[in-house]
């Protein structure tokens, strides 16, 4: 709470703040995605709830499309 109120009395834009917030969730997810999905599949962690092969690949398909929007954020940004 003293770090978010702190943040409200800095003299940035709210909205810049938030967008910044949304890029940085966006690439965090990509790491996110790809550490879950042998968790997913495996029986040992999910028990009788293990994901079937066609979800697992809709799931790698969804991760690789957000690892390369974020390859193209970064070429975007740095070219």
């Amino acid at each position: 709470m003293v770090i978010g109120t702190m943040l409200c009395l800095l003299p940035l834009d709210p909205f810049k703040m938030l967008y910044w917030s949304a890029v940085l969730n966006g690439v965090a997810a990509a790491p996110v995605m790809v550490m879950l999905q042998p968790l997913s599949r495996s029986r040992a962690v999910m028990g009788q709830f293990d994901s079937p092969r066609g979800l697992q690949a809709v799931a790698w398909i969804a991760t690789a499309a957000m690892c390369l929007a974020i390859a193209g954020l970064a070429a975007s940004m740095f070219l």
